[in-house]
């Protein structure tokens, strides 16, 4: 009887434990289940904790529920943005399908405006300020720097952050040098001549001197960032170009030498007397000049005499001047006499001076074919 009872106890303890362990079990279960579900519901509580004001309301689908956690996911890549003050080259393509995500959310959603537009926005002028910079001075774009430039500066006015400020700096540096950049095209690289390509039509009067100073304005305003002046650059260092330049400066010298001798012709016709071009006791005789010459009688001096030489004032004037017409000139022939009859005894030349030895000094103007000296007989 003993054994029995002590063994229905020991069965009701055995029992009892059993139960109890089920119903620990059991409840241990549900409050791991019920502290799964806690955390999925936290994490969800969390996301809409943070849902923007244009997305309030009391309950969210699935869809709207993925389309917040993209916008979270945005936000955090913004955070990132500042910390960083700027976007990695290498994170642009990952940041565009976060944009895409983002902006194709909140077409379906039909958010217009508020805080998600305006992140969008912003994360969309980032990209466009980050893929732009290193191709600016590749292939420039002012019109598209313009708008940027002014998108970023109504940004910054906005929200005056680190960022901000950097993109901001970046592109007044970019405008500055697109600004330095035309005042070179519109100001010096006509210097050059015509430019088509990458050729270089070279202007008859550009000179060594101009070389060195374009070069000296490619320095100046640090031009040498832009790939195409960087080339201009190096072409104008070049043997090529100092050989071109060179020839350039021959041709403009012959042209300048060609320029002044018809002036100085043009000169000569009207006021001035070409002394190169008095060869002759005819030509001096023509342009008024006082002709020392020897008479010998019943010869006539041959016009074609040559010139010795011609002084003004006894000091002899140097072949290749210009001397005013009227000034008093003396020339010295070396004559050439012809034999005369008695009877040619005209002239159109005027004794004006008879000095031993039968020398006399003529001053004439001739216009027929023979002439002669006049002389005492």
């Amino acid at each position: 009887m003993i054994w029995k009872k002590i063994g229905k106890g020991l069965f009701l303890i055995v029992f009892t434990s059993v139960i109890v362990l089920v119903v620990f079990y059991g409840r241990k279960v549900l409050y791991q289940y019920q502290q799964t579900a806690v955390w999925k519901n936290t994490k969800l509580e969390g996301t809409l904790n943070n849902v923007p004001p244009e997305l309030t309301k009391n309950y969210f689908t699935t869809d709207q529920v993925d389309d917040l956690e993209i916008w979270k996911k945005l936000e955090e890549e913004l955070q990132m943005i500042q910390q960083q003050k700027m976007i990695p080259l290498e994170n642009v393509e990952r940041l565009e399908e976060i944009y895409q995500q983002a902006l194709m959310s909140k077409e379906k959603q039909h958010i217009t405006d508020g805080e998600i537009a305006a992140q969008i926005k912003l994360l969309r002028i980032y990209l466009d300020i980050t893929t732009f910079v290193p191709e600016a001075y590749k292939n420039p774009e002012p019109t598209r720097l313009s708008t940027l430039y002014h998108q970023m500066e109504y940004l910054t006015l906005e929200d005056d952050s680190e960022v901000n400020n950097a993109y901001l700096q970046q592109l007044t540096t970019i405008v500055k040098d697109y600004n330095s950049l035309k005042e070179f095209i519109d100001t010096t690289l006509p210097l050059l001549g015509e430019v088509s390509g990458h050729s270089v039509l070279v202007n008859r009067k550009l000179t060594t001197v101009d070389t060195n100073s374009i070069l000296a304005q490619i320095k100046k305003m640090d031009l040498i960032k832009f790939p195409n002046i960087k080339e201009l650059n190096i072409l104008l260092m070049s043997g090529d170009w100092i050989n071109a330049v060179t020839m350039n400066e021959v041709a403009n010298q012959y042209d300048q030498w060609q320029m002044q001798k018809q002036m100085m012709q043009a000169l000569t016709q009207k006021d001035y007397i070409d002394i190169t071009a008095i060869t002759t006791y005819k030509e001096a005789l023509e342009a008024g000049i006082r002709v020392e010459v020897f008479e010998r009688e019943l010869h006539e001096i041959a016009l074609d005499s040559p010139i010795k030489e011609i002084r003004y004032n006894g000091e002899r004037v140097i072949p290749g001047e210009y001397v005013l017409k009227g000034t008093p000139l003396t020339a010295t022939i070396s004559p050439r006499y012809e034999a005369t009859s008695l009877q040619t005894t005209e002239t159109t030349s005027t004794a004006v001076e008879k000095e031993t030895g039968n020398t006399t000094t003529t001053q004439a103007t001739i216009d027929t074919t023979t002439t002669t000296s006049s002389s005492d007989r």
